[in-house]
């Protein structure tokens, strides 16, 4: 039983990051902003494209528009969609 409460506390834990640097994502300044493109770009991580996704459907057109060109080079094909 101990074991299973313990994994109940994880799973609350992982919920909680999740939706924390979800809503972080909405709120990055541009410097910030380059600096996750680029760790989108360079990762190889695909449980992570939907955070990347989720980050430029939030954004402006106009700097969406800007960071399309960082995800031509992305080294996940599913990333390097979001360049077309």
């Amino acid at each position: 039983m101990a074991e299973y409460r313990r994994v109940v506390a994880l799973e609350k834990q992982a919920i909680y990051d999740v939706s924390h640097f979800r809503e972080t994502l909405s709120r990055l300044s541009p410097e910030r902003g380059e600096t996750l493109v680029a760790f989108f770009s360079r990762m190889e991580t695909p449980e992570l494209q939907a955070d990347a996704f989720a980050f430029m459907v939030r954004l402006p057109p106009d700097q969406a528009v800007a960071y399309c060109d960082r995800f031509r080079s992305a080294r996940l094909p599913g990333l390097r969609r979001l360049a077309e």
